[in-house]
Protein backbone atom coordinates (compact mmCIF):
# COMPACT_ATOMS: atom_id res chain seq x y z
CA UNK A 1 0.00 0.00 0.00
CA UNK A 2 2.60 2.03 0.68
CA UNK A 3 3.80 1.32 -3.01
CA UNK A 4 0.41 3.06 -4.38
CA UNK A 5 0.73 6.23 -2.03
CA UNK A 6 4.00 7.58 -2.85
CA UNK A 7 2.52 7.09 -6.65
CA UNK A 8 -0.34 9.34 -5.71
CA UNK A 9 1.86 11.95 -4.07
CA UNK A 10 4.16 12.21 -7.12
CA UNK A 11 1.10 11.96 -9.37
CA UNK A 12 -0.39 14.76 -7.09
CA UNK A 13 3.21 16.41 -7.23
CA UNK A 14 3.35 16.45 -11.18
CA UNK A 15 -0.44 17.68 -11.87
CA UNK A 16 0.82 20.67 -9.74
CA UNK A 17 3.93 21.21 -11.36
CA UNK A 18 2.59 21.31 -14.98
CA UNK A 19 0.65 24.37 -14.52
CA UNK A 20 3.17 26.69 -12.50
CA UNK A 21 5.73 25.19 -15.49
CA UNK A 22 3.19 26.53 -17.87
CA UNK A 23 2.46 29.85 -15.86
CA UNK A 24 6.66 30.53 -15.82
CA UNK A 25 6.70 30.03 -19.80
CA UNK A 26 4.10 32.78 -20.42
CA UNK A 27 5.50 35.39 -17.88
CA UNK A 28 9.28 34.30 -19.63
CA UNK A 29 7.09 34.89 -23.04
CA UNK A 30 6.25 38.45 -21.79
CA UNK A 31 9.24 39.30 -20.69
CA UNK A 32 11.03 38.31 -24.12
CA UNK A 33 8.49 39.78 -26.27
CA UNK A 34 8.88 43.34 -23.97
CA UNK A 35 12.38 43.38 -24.30
CA UNK A 36 12.43 42.70 -28.15
CA UNK A 37 10.11 45.90 -28.99
CA UNK A 38 12.06 47.95 -26.18
CA UNK A 39 15.31 47.15 -28.12
CA UNK A 40 13.52 48.27 -31.15
CA UNK A 41 12.20 51.51 -29.84
CA UNK A 42 15.53 52.59 -28.29
CA UNK A 43 17.89 51.08 -31.78
CA UNK A 44 17.44 54.97 -33.07
CA UNK A 45 19.20 56.45 -30.05
CA UNK A 46 22.56 57.02 -29.09
CA UNK A 47 24.55 54.97 -26.99
CA UNK A 48 26.80 55.39 -25.15
CA UNK A 49 30.03 54.41 -27.22
CA UNK A 50 28.80 57.19 -29.75
CA UNK A 51 28.92 59.42 -27.21
CA UNK A 52 32.03 58.49 -25.95
CA UNK A 53 33.53 59.17 -29.57
CA UNK A 54 32.35 62.72 -29.29
CA UNK A 55 33.81 64.13 -26.36
CA UNK A 56 37.17 66.00 -26.84
CA UNK A 57 40.08 64.68 -26.48
CA UNK A 58 43.92 65.81 -25.19
CA UNK A 59 45.06 65.62 -29.02
CA UNK A 60 41.52 67.42 -30.29
CA UNK A 61 42.03 70.41 -32.61
CA UNK A 62 40.41 72.64 -30.26
CA UNK A 63 43.36 71.49 -27.50
CA UNK A 64 45.96 72.51 -29.97
CA UNK A 65 48.29 75.00 -28.97
CA UNK A 66 48.94 78.59 -31.16
CA UNK A 67 50.29 81.61 -30.88
CA UNK A 68 47.93 84.68 -31.41
CA UNK A 69 49.37 88.25 -31.02
CA UNK A 70 52.15 87.27 -28.84
CA UNK A 71 49.98 84.93 -26.83
CA UNK A 72 50.15 81.43 -26.28
CA UNK A 73 46.47 79.93 -26.17
CA UNK A 74 44.83 76.72 -27.57
CA UNK A 75 42.46 76.99 -30.80
CA UNK A 76 39.11 76.68 -27.76
CA UNK A 77 40.26 79.76 -25.95
CA UNK A 78 41.18 81.78 -29.48
CA UNK A 79 37.58 80.66 -30.96
CA UNK A 80 36.10 81.42 -27.29
CA UNK A 81 37.61 85.03 -28.02
CA UNK A 82 36.78 85.56 -31.89
CA UNK A 83 33.31 85.13 -31.44
CA UNK A 84 32.73 87.82 -29.28
CA UNK A 85 34.24 90.24 -31.93
CA UNK A 86 32.12 88.44 -34.93
CA UNK A 87 29.01 88.59 -33.29
CA UNK A 88 29.59 92.62 -32.14
CA UNK A 89 30.73 93.08 -35.80
CA UNK A 90 27.94 91.22 -37.19
CA UNK A 91 25.52 94.35 -35.34
CA UNK A 92 28.14 96.43 -36.99
CA UNK A 93 30.39 97.33 -33.87
CA UNK A 94 34.20 96.94 -34.07
CA UNK A 95 34.30 96.10 -37.53
CA UNK A 96 37.87 97.34 -38.17
CA UNK A 97 39.22 94.96 -34.64
CA UNK A 98 37.44 92.17 -35.88
CA UNK A 99 38.83 92.02 -39.26
CA UNK A 100 42.46 92.66 -37.70
CA UNK A 101 41.88 89.49 -35.57
CA UNK A 102 40.86 87.33 -38.03
CA UNK A 103 43.61 87.88 -39.98
CA UNK A 104 45.84 86.77 -37.11
CA UNK A 105 43.57 84.10 -36.20
CA UNK A 106 44.25 82.74 -39.52
CA UNK A 107 47.70 83.48 -39.94
CA UNK A 108 48.16 81.73 -36.28
CA UNK A 109 45.90 78.73 -37.61
CA UNK A 110 47.83 78.21 -40.71
CA UNK A 111 51.02 77.80 -38.66
CA UNK A 112 50.50 74.31 -37.07
CA UNK A 113 48.63 72.91 -40.29
CA UNK A 114 51.14 70.31 -41.08
CA UNK A 115 51.56 68.87 -44.61
CA UNK A 116 48.68 67.53 -46.65
CA UNK A 117 46.04 68.69 -43.86
CA UNK A 118 43.17 70.48 -43.97
CA UNK A 119 41.30 72.38 -41.28
CA UNK A 120 38.09 73.91 -41.37
CA UNK A 121 35.93 76.49 -38.75
CA UNK A 122 32.28 76.97 -39.92
CA UNK A 123 30.39 78.87 -36.95
CA UNK A 124 26.81 80.05 -36.84
CA UNK A 125 23.59 80.55 -34.94
CA UNK A 126 22.31 76.82 -35.56
CA UNK A 127 23.37 73.35 -34.78
CA UNK A 128 25.23 71.92 -37.00
CA UNK A 129 26.41 75.20 -39.43
CA UNK A 130 28.27 72.83 -41.84
CA UNK A 131 25.29 70.96 -42.70
CA UNK A 132 25.37 72.26 -46.53
CA UNK A 133 27.76 75.43 -45.72
CA UNK A 134 29.66 76.49 -48.46
CA UNK A 135 31.20 79.20 -46.94
CA UNK A 136 32.95 78.84 -43.28
CA UNK A 137 34.65 81.05 -41.02
CA UNK A 138 38.43 79.67 -41.76
CA UNK A 139 39.30 76.99 -44.29
CA UNK A 140 43.17 75.93 -44.62
CA UNK A 141 44.70 73.31 -47.29
CA UNK A 142 48.24 72.54 -47.28
CA UNK A 143 49.53 70.37 -49.51
CA UNK A 144 53.17 69.30 -50.63
CA UNK A 145 54.26 72.19 -48.18
CA UNK A 146 52.39 74.94 -49.93
CA UNK A 147 49.14 76.45 -49.26
CA UNK A 148 47.10 75.63 -51.96
CA UNK A 149 44.03 77.14 -50.54
CA UNK A 150 44.01 79.49 -47.13
CA UNK A 151 40.74 81.68 -46.65
CA UNK A 152 38.83 83.13 -44.25
CA UNK A 153 35.42 82.62 -46.16
CA UNK A 154 35.03 79.78 -49.01
CA UNK A 155 35.22 76.31 -48.21
CA UNK A 156 35.94 75.17 -51.66
CA UNK A 157 33.07 72.82 -52.66
CA UNK A 158 31.45 72.62 -49.40
CA UNK A 159 31.98 70.21 -46.32
CA UNK A 160 29.84 67.38 -47.67
CA UNK A 161 32.37 65.34 -48.60
CA UNK A 162 33.30 65.35 -44.74
CA UNK A 163 29.82 65.23 -43.28
CA UNK A 164 29.11 61.97 -45.32
CA UNK A 165 31.87 60.28 -43.47
CA UNK A 166 30.99 61.38 -40.28
CA UNK A 167 34.48 63.35 -39.50
CA UNK A 168 32.94 66.51 -38.08
CA UNK A 169 33.01 67.55 -35.06
CA UNK A 170 31.27 70.55 -32.94
CA UNK A 171 31.59 72.63 -30.08
CA UNK A 172 28.62 74.92 -28.74
CA UNK A 173 29.39 78.51 -27.00
CA UNK A 174 27.24 80.99 -24.93
CA UNK A 175 28.73 84.21 -25.90
CA UNK A 176 28.15 87.86 -24.49
CA UNK A 177 28.91 90.66 -27.27
CA UNK A 178 30.24 93.63 -25.78
CA UNK A 179 26.69 95.16 -24.68
CA UNK A 180 26.06 92.67 -22.46
CA UNK A 181 23.88 90.72 -25.12
CA UNK A 182 24.25 86.25 -25.37
CA UNK A 183 23.79 84.11 -28.07
CA UNK A 184 24.34 80.22 -28.43
CA UNK A 185 26.71 80.13 -31.33
CA UNK A 186 27.83 76.37 -32.86
CA UNK A 187 31.25 75.80 -34.29
CA UNK A 188 31.63 72.49 -36.75
CA UNK A 189 35.34 71.82 -36.95
CA UNK A 190 37.56 69.17 -38.96
CA UNK A 191 41.46 68.76 -38.95
CA UNK A 192 43.10 65.73 -41.00
CA UNK A 193 44.16 64.42 -43.64
CA UNK A 194 42.14 66.44 -46.94
CA UNK A 195 39.68 64.74 -48.88
CA UNK A 196 40.10 64.88 -52.21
Amino acid sequence: MKVIMSRKGQIGKLIAIVPIMFLIFIIMGIFVVLSGTFSLTNSGEEDSSNFASEVLSPDDLMFRNLNLDGKTMNVIDAISMYLPKKLDESQGRGRDEFVKFKKSLQSSLESFVEDNRCLFLVQGKKENPSNGATTGEFYIHKKNGEFLFTSAGGLGGGVNKYQDLGLIKGISFFVIDSEGVGANVYVDYYYGRCIE
